[in-house]
């Protein structure tokens, strides 16, 4: 279990991997700073993609109903909440990768996927806010890692567009 202090220091017990996602001369305080700092970045970027969202109704590219809105959001909120409660308690510590990337990554792309369904005229919008994403996992994953999450995301993109195709053939 790992415990995060005022001070901002961290004590371990029971963590075996946690001296190996340490960075090199470093130490496991200034690691889970450095990771606090980056999930601070990433929470930008989901306020960022909701600004979107709303200009984008507010231009009339597309509209979400109360139930996609809440759900839109309520994902965010909770997802975000989860990835803050490892990062304070050290519970992160745990994982291969300590900093969480592919999950975040992931995570956040299935939380686009509600807008990208939702709002098909605005899509190139919606599209524009993975690359920063996909840029920071090509710094961040390994090569098997990075070719995985794509592939995922691409699985998911299909899926919605075989959902949009399924629901237009069904009106027809």
């Amino acid at each position: 279990m790992a415990e995060l202090f005022v001070d901002g220091g961290i004590q371990l017990s029971g963590i075996d991997n946690a001296v190996s996602s340490v960075p090199a001369g470093g130490d496991i305080a200034k690691a889970q700073r450095l990771r606090l700092r980056r999930f601070a970045m990433a929470v930008a970027t989901y306020a960022l993609v909701t600004i979107a969202t709303i200009l984008t109704c507010r231009l009339g590219l597309g509209e979400l109903s109360t139930v996609q809105w809440r759900i839109f959001m309520g994902v965010a909120v909770a997802g975000n909440a989860l990835f803050l409660f490892l990062f304070m308690t050290g519970l992160n510590l745990r994982f291969s990768d300590p900093s969480l990337t592919w999950i975040q990554i992931f995570y956040s792309t299935c939380w686009g996927m509600v807008s990208l369904y939702a709002l098909p005229a605005a899509r190139p919008i919606v599209l524009m806010f993975y690359i920063p994403a996909f840029s920071f996992g090509m710094l961040g994953l390994r090569k098997g890692q990075y070719m995985s999450l794509a592939a995922s995301v691409m699985a998911l993109y299909g899926s919605v567009l075989v959902l949009e195709y399924l629901e237009n053939v069904v009106v027809l």
